[in-house]
């Protein structure tokens, strides 16, 4: 989840698929022709941490994964893993490796945002992880749309199917192992400093303390509700203002009947209660992108998932449940989470 999946399936298919910056957005699976090969079709499946599901998302992908490995049609794996958080990617790589193995498919791993690497000048050793692994590496940034060329290439090509993995050391397979197994190949190979990870810790801490992280949580959920109730008030009424000042000088221009009738109850009624609401759906979604964008609702998530527990929701409501209060249908159409 949050690896930039999505959108490198929008890269790859051309498509306009939903993506953000807080896990549980892609929640079906979805397909799309290749842009490179129109005979081709991509599908893109809900994230997943691990293929012993503990989600409804993960179960969905996981049985359609298993699905697609039995069946002839599928010529090959894209596994992608964020480089930031390599051996977390790692973890679920290795499964999926002897998943593809056991199967008798060919794989690829696309090693996702190394734009951020770039940004902090680090370095990810592909050709050592490539070799380690067993299996195609290919450098890409889903965001910056660079390495699409050369993943679609290794894609098409690689034909071999994957090996399971094992290394020296170690020859068990349970889930400790797996761990163990995936930090020794970030440790390897993977970006040397603790750069990013030290400016997310940094954020996480206060984000996330038992006290400050509520309290800032509030101040944050009073400045949003602030902004849309109180703040976007004098622009709806200057919105409807203008509508009944505008309305006052047509109508009467207008000869009575249907077209008097129409502009009255279908312009100015129908859709000008809709301007009307305008300014604070804008001011909504300007702040939750905001939010978003700076990776707060990933946090927000966190910070509710316990007293949503209380409900039988998870953390992952919250986002839902933040978009409905402007608007109901976000929310009802968030539900299938």
């Amino acid at each position: 989840p949050n690896s930039g999946k999505s959108l490198l399936f929008n890269r790859l298919t051309g498509l306009n698929q939903k993506v953000a910056n807080f896990p549980g957005i892609t929640v079906n699976i979805h397909s799309g022709k290749s842009l490179a090969d129109p005979n081709s079709e991509y599908l893109d499946f809900p994230g997943a941490y691990s293929l012993r599901t503990i989600s409804g998302e993960e179960k969905v992908a996981v049985e359609a994964f298993y699905q697609a490995l039995k069946d002839p049609s599928t010529s090959s794996v894209i596994c992608v893993v964020d480089v930031t958080r390599l051996e977390k990617g790692l973890i679920f790589a290795l499964q999926v490796i002897n998943a593809c193995a056991e199967h008798q498919k060919p794989l690829v791993i696309a090693a996702n945002m190394t734009d951020m690497l770039e940004q902090h000048s680090l370095e990810l050793d592909i050709d050592g992880l490539e070799k380690a692994l067993g299996v195609p590496v290919v450098a890409v940034s889903a965001k910056s749309a660079t390495g699409l060329d050369a993943l679609q290439s290794r894609v098409n090509s690689n034909t071999t199917p994957a090996t399971a993995y094992s290394s020296s050391d170690i020859i068990a397979s349970d889930d400790s192992v797996l761990h163990r197994q995936a930090q020794q190949l970030a440790n390897s190979f993977g970006p040397k400093g603790d750069l990013l990870i030290n400016a997310q810790t940094r954020l996480a801490q206060f984000f996330l303390h038992s006290w400050l992280g509520g309290f800032s949580f509030l101040v944050i959920m009073y400045l949003l509700f602030q902004s849309i109730f109180t703040w976007a008030a004098p622009v709806m009424d200057g919105v409807e203002g203008s509508l009944q000042f505008m309305a006052e000088l047509v109508l009467p221009l207008l000869p009575e009947g249907v077209i008097s009738d129409f502009t009255a109850d279908a312009l100015f009624g129908g859709i000008g209660a809709f301007l009307v609401f305008v300014p604070q759906i804008f001011i909504l979604t300007l702040v939750v992108g905001i939010l978003e964008d700076s990776g707060y609702l990933a946090r927000a998530a966190v910070i509710c998932h316990k007293p949503l527990r209380l409900f039988g929701l998870t953390g992952k409501s919250f986002i839902p449940m933040l978009s409905s209060v402007a608007c109901a249908i976000p929310g009802i159409y968030a539900a299938r989470t």
